[in-house]
């Protein structure tokens, strides 16, 4: 057991009995607003093409999970993240025997175990103890989940504040990833997309939304479905506010086409923006097994998939007539 920084001091933790070479563990989030790298107090747009800026963005992420490619999880359940948007974010997990990782779980927010305790009970480099700007609400709400501030509206002329909390906007993301070993390390990145943040909030005029509802509980749910992904966000902004073709969970790889919803509670998915033929579609989970493959038709607006138990799976579209790339993959979850 040793201790390492990661915005303060934790016990990292042993992953499994050294029965071949260790690897060290990083997971490091990588911060966008759209398809550009985040920096404060520059312009960019919402979803729906509503111009903002970030002067502050602050939030808790607890109870990280790795699985790795033998079907192994291994938790985190002591380990609190106060994520700063200003500041790279690299959290070491220590080291381990495996050689690859297919996922990373973490949630928004505190655990209700912690969520409540005196913040003056941590040490002060704890991310639970006081902080500056204040990210506790109170023993009776607990923790600040999501702090996103900033500008927006005509020449970024309004302000808007969104501080999200609550047990009930407790939420966990999954992000499949191909992370592997390389000279003793496995870096697992994950990329966030915080315009989404602000998916679906009309903040022409300025917007303050503090607590476990309304538009601030928005901002928690949107982390959750909208945020982070696998691979570096595509800009999802339209110009069309009823626009729902890019109601995407996890931002996949450029494509020339889009699920929705996804995640999905079913086993039906809508498709827009198909310019593909007719293709076949093959279904893999996380570990690369083979689930099942079918055919699809040309113009097909939707899918219907083979009962999936609860988790991330790869869909990977194959041309087998006409226009379109060869080759598209989606990260596909199923709640």
């Amino acid at each position: 057991m040793k201790k390492r920084r990661v915005f303060t001091l934790f016990t990292a933790v042993v992953l499994s009995i050294a029965l071949q070479a260790q690897n060290s563990i990083n997971l490091s989030i990588e911060h966008y607003l759209q398809d550009a790298p985040l920096a404060f107090n520059q312009a960019s747009q919402t979803h729906e093409a509503r111009d903002f800026d970030v002067t502050r963005l602050q939030y808790y992420i607890s109870e990280i999970s790795i699985e790795d490619n033998g079907g192994n999880t291994y938790g985190f359940d002591s380990l609190w993240v106060l994520v700063n948007a200003s500041h790279p974010t690299d959290i070491d997990l220590g080291s381990g025997s495996m050689d690859s990782i297919v996922s990373v779980t973490f949630h928004i927010g505190v655990d209700s175990a912690h969520n409540h305790l005196d913040p003056s009970s941590w040490p002060n480099d704890h991310p639970l103890a006081h902080k500056t700007p204040s990210m506790h609400w109170g023993w009776a709400n607990g923790y600040r989940f999501v702090a996103i501030e900033g500008n927006c509206g005509d020449d970024l002329n309004q302000a808007y504040e969104l501080h999200g909390l609550g047990d009930e906007n407790y939420f966990s993301v999954t992000i499949p990833t191909k992370a592997g070993a390389d000279n003793g390390v496995i870096d697992v990145p994950v990329y966030a997309n915080y315009a989404e943040i602000l998916r679906g909030l009309d903040i022409s005029n300025g917007l303050i939304s503090h607590g476990p509802i309304y538009e601030a509980q928005t901002s928690v749910e949107n982390m959750h479905d909208y945020v982070f992904g696998p691979e570096v966000p595509a800009s999802t902004v339209t110009s069309d506010t009823n626009d729902t073709s890019l109601a995407v969970g996890l931002v996949p790889d450029a494509s020339s086409f889009v699920l929705f919803p996804n995640p999905s509670s079913s086993n039906r998915v809508h498709i827009a923006g198909n310019s593909l033929a007719s293709y076949t579609v093959q279904i893999v989970d996380l570990r690369g097994s083979m689930l099942g493959a079918f055919a699809v038709p040309a113009g097909a607006a939707e899918l219907d998939l083979p009962h999936l138990v609860a988790g991330s799976y790869y869909l990977t579209f194959k041309k087998t007539a006409g226009e379109g790339p060869d080759l598209v993959h989606h990260n596909f979850v199923k709640l």
